[in-house]
């Protein structure tokens, strides 16, 4: 396994952090009391207790994350030198959901993405790998999304992009049909489902979809289909899963996954869910770390009725932050400047948003710090926050 896909493994996981339910005005109480007793120095934030809303608080985080060449970091601890493209995409996929691209600045995002770009096409994680790393998939996919959402395909060279793409594709016959894949390294003999995912999501987000055989594409996810309901050619299944079926979506082929499968996979992520506490536990990793894959795809294939959903939204909100505005992985970590990151964040908006819950971030909450941003205190254009999104 190579080191871009040991990254994606480690941000597939920062995507889905989970915590327990915990008490916001509990949460500021304690944040009152330890602000006053010792408290290390926070490198990235100040102590400023203001009232705001639990949308305007993300807001601020997410923002707060931006770095001066326009990339970002995933937590306030990193300094600059540790954006990318994958954390940058999971910046604009927050601010998209939450309609406040324009709370950032989106000209240097799309400036990042472009340095990006190699000279064949294609694009590495970060403008310094430029010429030292081979272009991969999963870099392109992240750039693709970038610009379809912030309108910047005009300042990168599209054409060599999509080239790039294509020549990642292959079609062959089988003797159970017609098949199509994306590698992004000649020397691979076998075929990875999330590969395929990559390639099928770039060319989605390209509007290029018809350049390639969708039927066919369809054919090879499906062929990693487990009798279990679950997708292997990934990390992990639990995962893997949710990427195969929002793959097919975008393929429109969802038509293709029948009520059997349908039923096998609801039946899969039911088996963790735990009904009295209202989360799922596959046994790996904390509660919301736990809850996109499954909550999305039960809301794709008609299961949301199996679970609870009212704890569901309690679990998420009980992760944000009352000292930064973002979200963490447990109860125990929501004070924790190392631990409020943006993965956990972008995790929370996407389980809000697959149950129809995003208007709760409009309640009152309080922050006691208030993030950093390039080094001077950030605050949000209120005039730009309900700028347009596009689709996730």
């Amino acid at each position: 396994m190579n080191h871009v896909k040991i990254k994606s493994t480690i941000i597939i996981f920062l995507f889905f952090l989970g915590i327990f339910t915990v008490n916001s005005y509990l949460g500021r109480v304690q944040g009152e009391l330890l602000a006053s007793t010792s408290i290390k120095r926070l490198t990235k934030s100040y102590y400023d207790p203001h009232n705001t809303t639990r949308k305007k608080a993300i807001i601020d985080f997410v923002a707060a994350l931006q770095m001066k060449d326009g990339g970002f970091v995933a937590w306030l601890t990193e300094s600059e030198g540790a954006e990318d493209l994958i954390t940058v995409e999971l910046a604009v996929k927050a601010l998209s959901k939450l309609n406040a691209l324009n709370a950032v600045n989106t000209d240097k995002i799309i400036d990042f993405v472009a340095k990006s770009q190699c000279e064949n096409g294609g694009f590495v994680v970060r403008p310094r790998n430029v010429g030292k790393d081979e272009p991969k998939i999963i870099d392109i996919e992240c750039a693709a999304y970038i610009l379809y959402v912030l309108n910047g395909y005009d300042k990168v060279d599209r054409d060599a992009m999509l080239n790039w793409v294509l020549k990642c594709y292959r079609e062959f016959d089988t003797p159970y049909g017609k098949y199509a894949v994306f590698y992004d390294d000649p020397s691979q003999e076998s075929g990875w489902a999330l590969d395929i995912v990559w390639g099928i999501f770039t060319l989605y987000w390209m509007g290029e979809l018809g350049r390639v055989d969708r039927d066919a594409l369809a054919n090879a996810l499906l062929s990693y289909y487990e009798e279990d309901g679950t997708f292997s050619g990934g990390f992990l299944p639990y995962e893997t899963t949710y990427w195969c079926l929002k793959a097919l979506l975008y393929l429109g082929a969802l038509d293709k996954f029948d009520e059997e499968k349908r039923e096998r996979t609801i039946n899969y992520y039911m088996s963790f869910y735990n009904a009295d506490k209202g989360y799922f536990d596959p046994g790996m990793g904390d509660p919301l770390a736990n809850a996109p894959s499954p909550v999305f795809v039960l809301s794709l294939l008609g299961g949301l009725d199996r679970i609870n959903k009212i704890k569901m939204i309690d679990l998420v909100l009980s992760c944000q932050s009352p000292w930064y505005g973002g979200f963490a992985s447990s109860p125990e970590r929501i004070y924790d400047e190392s631990e409020v990151g943006l993965g956990s964040t972008l995790g929370a908006l996407e389980i809000l948003e697959a149950l129809g819950a995003l208007d709760v971030l409009e309640e009152n909450f309080t922050v006691m710090y208030r993030p950093v941003w390039h080094g001077e205190p950030y605050v949000p254009r209120e005039e730009e926050e309900n700028s347009g999104s596009k689709l996730n």
